[in-house]
């Protein structure tokens, strides 16, 4: 599964001495609740996307729908939203109640 990596880069104190090595942390994924603000309100939330709260669709569809596109859905990278994120996503929007008034 991917991760966000986070570098940060040794210094070189002078010539002859080696680079310090680059030291990397794995940042934790985002909740599912932090990654539908980012990544899905803007259309989801807006009108400009259907409403998928409430509809209940299959987690295995939500994650096909959003690495794959469908219909005017961009497909959605590891860049954007990790495998570990999607994992908790996609059943999150499954069991999401519809929104109050729809």
């Amino acid at each position: 599964m991917s991760e966000r990596h986070v570098l940060a880069l040794g210094f070189a104190a002078t010539a002859g001495l080696t680079l310090l090595p680059i030291l990397s942390y794995s940042a934790a994924p985002r909740t599912p609740q932090q990654v539908w603000d980012g990544t899905c309100h803007a259309c989801h939330d807006t009108g400009a996307a259907p409403v998928i709260f409430g509809q209940h669709l299959p987690a295995d569809r939500i994650k096909a729908i959003v690495r794959n596109g469908g219909m005017q859905m961009p497909p959605i990278s590891t860049d954007q939203v990790s495998d570990d994120e999607l994992e908790a996503l996609a059943p999150w929007i499954s069991a999401h109640d519809a929104p109050k008034g729809q």
